[in-house]
């Protein structure tokens, strides 16, 4: 009733850790469980490709970014678009020792 088919040998396939790769493997290992295929329109794609050139990131990363705005934007309905990209520029720039202090009360 049912049919068996034989596996066909795997001589073919190269190991992951002997892969070329441009992150290290501690970094592979902890991105195993965050890769999600997505299919996008063409058209679509082609937009975040030029986005991402212009912002200096992937791809991936412009589609990370855009997921993090969003979460962003849908739990803070109030605050306009431009500023939580003010603010995640302001943290970026606080965690790369940029602040400087305000002179309050200075004209």
């Amino acid at each position: 009733m049912w049919e068996t088919y034989p596996i066909p040998p795997q001589r073919h396939l190269t190991p992951l850790l002997s892969r070329s790769t441009m992150y290290n493997i501690k970094e592979v290992d902890s991105m195993a469980g965050s890769v999600l295929p997505i299919r996008l329109d063409p058209v679509l794609k082609k937009r975040l490709t030029a986005k991402a050139k212009a912002e200096g990131r992937s791809v991936s990363e412009q589609v990370r970014y855009y997921a993090l705005l969003a979460m962003i934007a849908e739990e803070n309905p109030d605050l306009p678009l431009s500023m939580i990209q003010d603010i995640l520029e302001g943290d970026e720039q606080a965690k790369q020792g940029l602040l400087e202090p305000y002179p309050w009360g200075v004209l």
